[in-house]
């Protein structure tokens, strides 16, 4: 995780929520499960914050950041798609969770209707199912075939 936990470090000057990331994703250094780091990661970016009947994490925050938010929120997308590789995940699988953070990145261009459609629109809770769909087809194929 080298790479983003610096990229993390040095925003952590300009970044007002990247306190938060930080402290977790210095806790998840030190899980020993990958799939762990993933519910994490996009529980934290998806899911975090619940208002009403919303809920929402701190990607649609971290995007209103011009130009550094984006970036960021997509770089830790991204990281989801290498664990997904890591777990081993089906190459078309990937494509798609690929295509999941494209279409993200590519919806907050669009003033204003990017910021809503970010709420609602969640990839890397999307990526989590599509990972733990695999891991779940890959336990029954090792029962039936052990």
């Amino acid at each position: 995780m080298g790479g983003y936990y610096d990229i993390l470090c040095l925003l952590s000057i300009t970044t007002p929520f990247s306190y938060h990331i930080l402290t977790n994703i210095r806790y998840s250094r030190g899980m020993k499960s990958k799939m762990q780091q993933v519910e994490m990661l996009s529980n934290l970016l998806d899911n975090q914050f619940k208002i009403g009947p919303w809920r929402f994490g701190l990607d649609p925050l971290i995007d209103l950041i011009p130009g550094v938010g984006d970036v960021l929120t997509t770089g830790l997308s991204f990281y989801i798609v290498y664990l997904g590789f890591q777990l081993g995940v089906p190459k078309e699988h990937i494509m798609r969770m690929i295509g999941n953070v494209v279409f993200d990145f590519l919806l907050d261009f669009i003033p204003i209707l990017g910021q809503v459609a970010d709420f609602a629109f969640k990839a890397n809770v999307r990526n989590l199912e599509i990972i733990k769909k695999y891991a779940q087809s890959e336990i029954k194929e090792a029962q039936v075939v052990g």
